[in-house]
């Protein structure tokens, strides 16, 4: 194991190192959630009723989920990250974790967030469903993004339709963006986000070579070392 540590840290002192040819000047905003603005960070939970109407789409998916009517779930899903993007509803209504009444703290989380983490917990066949639906879409919207040099709208993508191909590509986007301007905390968020995700596989060992790197940027070396000794084992 210590061998293996040793060569983690060689190995991620290369990666480092090459890095530093794009610029670090920038300077570092706090970490935010991936699809999620700075604030987000700072923000006290607020007493403001719960939107109900959310609250009930979201139980409904989860039922529908439960009755293997994938299709119907998904679509509620993508309607509640759809109006929390388009500013219908209030984004930062909270809910307890066991969606009945509101707390503060660690307890509480956003009902777009919500939502986002109901849709990756899906089982495959839903996220079929779910990618057969938007995925389409969100890649027309990321080919666009790309095309016109927009990061902002690759952004969007990734907030809107995460867990489609294209927006998990979306979110590799974005968090190389930030790697490059500086800003590893943020870089490591978005990296997470994907390695969390049900297709990182697929990514690696791109993915937890960054995801590596974002983290030692951002002084979290032992977590780096643990991602390429896993890497490499």
């Amino acid at each position: 194991m210590t061998t293996m540590r040793s060569n983690a840290r060689r190995l991620i002192g290369i990666i480092f190192a090459l890095t530093l040819v794009a610029p670090c000047s920038a300077q570092q905003r706090p970490p935010e959630p991936p699809g999620g603005d700075s604030k987000d960070v700072f923000r006290r939970p607020v007493f403001l009723p719960p939107d109900r109407q959310t609250l009930r789409m979201l139980s409904t998916a989860q039922i529908l989920s439960d009755q293997g009517r994938y299709s119907q779930a998904v679509r509620l899903l993508q309607k509640i990250l759809d109006e929390a993007s388009s500013g219908k509803r209030n984004e930062d209504s909270f809910i307890s974790t066991d969606g009945e009444k509101r707390v503060e703290g660690d307890g509480s989380q956003s009902l777009k967030r919500a939502a986002r983490r109901l849709l990756g917990s899906l089982p495959p066949a839903a996220r079929d469903s779910y990618e057969l639906q938007f995925g389409g879409q969100a890649a027309q919207l990321l080919d666009r993004a790309v095309s016109n040099g927009d990061i902002d709208a690759v952004s969007e993508v990734q907030r809107r339709f995460f867990h489609t191909l294209a927006g998990y590509r979306a979110m590799m986007l974005l968090a190389n963006d930030h790697l490059m301007r500086g800003n590893p905390h943020q870089a490591a968020l978005c990296f997470g986000a994907v390695a969390e995700s049900p297709v990182a596989g697929q990514y690696d060992p791109e993915l937890s070579l960054l995801y590596a790197t974002s983290l030692y940027r951002a002084g979290n070396t032992g977590a780096a070392e643990s991602i390429l000794v896993a890497l490499t084992d």
